[in-house]
This record gives structure tokens, sequence and C-alpha cells, in this order.
């Protein structure tokens, strides 16, 4: 009996009839149609990585632009707070010289100042006849009265020479500025400058 190669005995002691085996055609197709899933589900996994990394350069980029463009607008904002407060403090430091100006010009101001400047001049006389005169007194109580609520922090009359011939802080008059700290602090109002 002549066998077909596709067909094969029956297993010894099974008693059945021999099986026909056929080789399958599409047994190839199949592990080809599996072999491109796979390669399908890497390529997508690949993608989907890449998207996510792209994505998230993305965001981290725009985030960085908000971040830097929000530093920015903050920044002009303070800068524009930062200008209107110093115009704010130019025009008040220019209303303090003002009527500091307008002081000066005051009759009863200046015949005191130049009743404690002639006693001060007196290189003999103690500090006590000039810190403590009546003109040293109305002087310092005048200009409490004119500079209540400017926000001065002392008086204190300070002569060319460098002398504090008169202070609201009696531990300061008679005391003398050294030349570089007088030189420093008041040579523009020696000048005329305030």
């Amino acid at each position: 009996m002549a066998t077909n190669p596709t067909e094969s005995a029956a297993p010894p002691g099974t008693g059945s009839a021999p099986a026909t085996l056929t080789p399958d055609p599409d047994a190839g197709a199949l592990r080809e149609i599996q072999a491109r899933r796979v390669r399908l589900r890497r390529r997508l996994a690949l993608a989907t990585v890449a998207s996510t990394l792209v994505l998230a350069a993305i965001g981290w980029w725009a985030h960085f632009e908000v971040e830097q463009s929000m530093r920015a607008s903050r920044g002009a904002a303070l800068e524009s707070v930062l200008e209107s407060q110093a115009q704010s403090l130019r025009v008040w430091i220019d209303d303090q010289k003002l009527g500091l100006r307008r002081l000066a010009r005051d009759r009863q101001l200046r015949e005191r100042v130049g009743a404690i400047a002639t006693s001060a001049r007196d290189a003999t006389a103690a500090a006590a006849t000039y810190c403590a005169s009546p003109p040293a007194r109305q002087l310092l109580e005048q200009l409490d009265e004119a500079l209540t609520g400017a926000g001065a922090a002392a008086v204190n009359l300070v002569m060319p020479s460098g002398l504090n011939a008169a202070a609201d802080d009696a531990g300061f008059c008679g005391l003398r500025y050294r030349a570089d700290a007088f030189a420093r602090d008041f040579a523009a109002v020696f000048a005329g400058e305030t």
C-alpha cells in the first residue's frame, strides 16, 4: 500500500483508523500576522513614548516661557511702583525744603540764630552760656512748633566752624563736628544748596 505523505499511522494500540494530516496553509500567514502585530505594538509603544517626551518638552517650554513672562511683568510693575515712590519722596523733600526756606526767612528766627552765633563765636564762652541761653530756648521752641509733623528727628544749630551751638538734645550742644563729617554733611548747606 502506498502511503500518502499527508497520512500518518494511528498510534499503536489506539485501534482507530489512521488520521489524515494536512499541512495548514494558513500557519505561515498566521505567524506573519503575529509578527506584524508585535512590530505594530512595538511601534505604537515607541510612538507613545516619543509623544510623551514631546508633550513633556512642550509643557516644560510653556511653563518656562510663562514664568519668564510673569517675572518680566512683575519686574515692570515693581519698577513702576519704585519710580512712583521715588517721585513721591522727591516731592516730599522739595516740600520740606520749601517749608524750611520759609522758616529761615522768619525775622525772629534769624535774630535768635544771630544772638546764639554771637555767643558761640566767643572762644572763651562755655557751652552752657549759649546752649541754655534764652535765645537758644526760644529758637528750639519755635523750631519744635514749626517742625511738628515734618518728621524731624533732631534739631541742631550747627555753625560754619562745625560747632553745634544749640540742640534739642542738650548732650549734643557745644560739641564740634569732625572736619570730614562736617564737610560731608554740611558743606552743601553752607554753600546755599539747601
